[in-house]
């Protein structure tokens, strides 16, 4: 599925999206995939912009450095980490958004996880990394690690997903007879969450139900619930990216906002930037590469 491109997307040559394998399909969200060599940037065309996201992810970087902006506005980059992140990062649920700044050329994978089922192969206390980005090694066991620098040497990004998903598959079938495949769309995986939460463990009251949701995913049931209502305006606009202009009051009606100041506000606290903006940007600047490439899954 392809998304009808504009302005710099059709320069996004060196990004790419890759699936899981169906019998992972409730493990792994997807692979993104960045490849910058060989690609003549400006500085600020090698800053990556990211969105608030409810998953896990490990980050694996074959060539190249990657810093984390630690002062950043609309108005551009104040200022970045004084240390790169190491060649295998895991990143937890992130609340907000999130700046990246390459030097140079950089290919790198990052694979999203769903927090429960992080949590279920590997007993990683998710809301312990809510918002956190860390070296792997932080997090992992020296199996996981192995399986990671496996996958890092590999010859391209999509044999080293397959050297990860070899890897991660049995131990996924082991626990995947107690659960259902995911998918894609957050609405729906957020009902199977609430499903599972209410058929798990001791209690069925609500406050017990949403409890066990943010234990599996470091994110109280509401907070998913703004992220579900922002996928589906984000889809609803991505599919008109072509047009002059976006009602944005339309918009907002039409995805439960209580109004069009609602979804300025939601909006904003989860990629940084008013609506408007971020529309302009996405369709006119290459740092905006993520959610053109994301836009695709709609």
């Amino acid at each position: 599925m392809a998304a009808q491109r504009t302005g710099p997307a059709d320069r996004d040559d060196g990004c790419g999206l890759l699936l899981p394998r169906r019998s992972l399909s409730g493990c792994i969200f997807a692979a993104i995939v960045r490849d910058t060599r060989g690609t003549p940037l400006a500085p600020e065309e090698r800053v990556n912009y990211f969105p608030a996201a409810p998953f896990c992810a490990v980050c694996l970087f074959f060539e190249g450095q990657s810093f984390m902006a630690t002062d950043w506005s609309p108005a551009g980059i104040g200022e970045a980490m004084t240390e790169p992140l190491p060649a295998l990062v895991f990143s937890g649920p992130q609340g907000g958004p999130t700046v990246s700044i390459n030097p140079g050329p950089v290919h790198a994978m990052f694979v999203g996880l769903y927090p429960e089922a992080l949590q279920a192969l590997l007993g990683i206390d998710i809301g312990h990394h809510r918002d956190r980005i860390v070296p792997a090694d932080a997090v992992f066991d020296r199996s996981m690690l192995a399986l990671l620098e496996f996958a890092r040497r590999a010859d391209s990004a999509t044999d080293a997903f397959e050297r990860f998903q070899d890897g991660l598959d049995p131990l996924w079938q082991s626990i995947r007879s107690r659960r259902n495949a995911t998918p894609h769309w957050l609405a729906d995986w957020t009902h199977h969450l609430l499903q599972q939460a209410a058929i798990s463990g001791v209690g069925r009251s609500l406050r017990q139900v949403e409890r066990r949701m943010k234990t599996w995913t470091g994110q109280s049931y509401r907070d998913l619930a703004k992220l579900v209502r922002l996928e589906v305006a984000f889809a609803d606009a991505m599919q008109r990216m072509t047009d002059d202009k976006e009602d944005w009051a339309q918009l907002a009606a039409a995805n439960r906002f209580s109004d069009q100041p609602h979804l300025v506000r939601e909006v904003r606290r989860n990629t940084g930037f008013p609506p408007a903006q971020l529309r302009e940007r996405i369709k006119t600047e290459r740092a905006f590469w993520y959610y053109r490439l994301i836009g695709e899954l709609y």
